[in-house]
């Protein structure tokens, strides 16, 4: 399911990073990766947060890493991604509910932030994706209303397949 994160680890710098192009620049990614994390944490965090979370991003925090910075600029700190450990779920996830109180609905679920943005990724737990292993990602925002939210993938193991591919540009709003 995670082939893509296999080939990219392959590819990283011993300093864990990987020379990147979009946008017309060229400029290196720093990616940290953490322990993953046990069946038991993760029970325990979907208890505290009431709901079950998506299959395939289960897998992903207990098989290939509990959180992690994905195409971070290192240099300036205006980009990348950072998906949140477990242990940062909860909390995180209410500091989002608060921030964006009127468009906030029962079935989101925040995951990940955005670098140098007041963006962040989230689960959209009413919509399941084909597979049933996920289920749709939204790029939000505290500044635009939920209708303006563009999806940005069907489920995360295609988000992360996709923005691997695309060397971490946000090819969800690409026309």
């Amino acid at each position: 399911m995670f082939e893509a994160i296999t080939i990219l680890r392959g590819r990283l710098s011993e300093e864990n990073q990987l020379e990147v192009f979009h946008g017309g620049f060229r400029w290196f990614a720093s990616f940290q990766w953490r322990p993953i994390t046990t069946d038991v944490v993760l029970n325990e965090t979907q208890l505290q947060l009431g709901t079950t979370l998506p299959k395939d991003y289960c897998i992903f925090l207990t098989e290939v890493s509990n959180g992690a910075i994905l195409f971070h600029d290192s240099v300036h700190g205006q980009w990348g991604y950072k998906i949140y450990s477990v242990e940062e779920l909860y909390e995180k996830h209410m500091l989002w509910k608060r921030s964006i109180p009127t468009t906030w609905q029962p079935n989101f679920l925040a995951f990940a932030e955005l670098f140098g943005e007041a963006n962040l990724l989230l689960f959209d737990l009413a919509r399941p994706s084909s597979d049933k292993d996920g289920c749709s990602i939204l790029e939000g925002s505290a500044y635009d209303p939920v209708e303006y939210w563009p999806i940005a993938s069907e489920s995360f193991h295609e988000w992360l397949d996709h923005l691997i591919t695309a060397q971490g540009d946000k090819y969800w709003l690409w026309r």
